[in-house]
């Protein structure tokens, strides 16, 4: 009966477990993060912003038709 069989199984499992946790930790533990489910979270836009205007701007136009 082979008794070290089930901690080498787990081995590698726990390795890669630590390796997962050491490359998420910083991106999950920070807290001024972008949010996708609200992108604009802390974001104070000028009175006059819309997206829907925001998103008519094109490389063409020129600061006064932005404006």
């Amino acid at each position: 009966m082979n008794l070290k069989q089930p901690q080498q199984q787990r081995l590698p499992i726990f390795l890669v477990l630590i390796v997962l946790l050491g490359y998420f930790y910083p991106k999950i533990a920070v807290t001024e993060n972008y949010f996708p489910l609200y992108p604009g979270i802390d974001t104070i836009y000028p009175p006059r912003f819309s997206v829907e205007k925001f998103n008519l701007i094109s490389v063409e136009m020129s600061r006064k038709e932005v404006l």
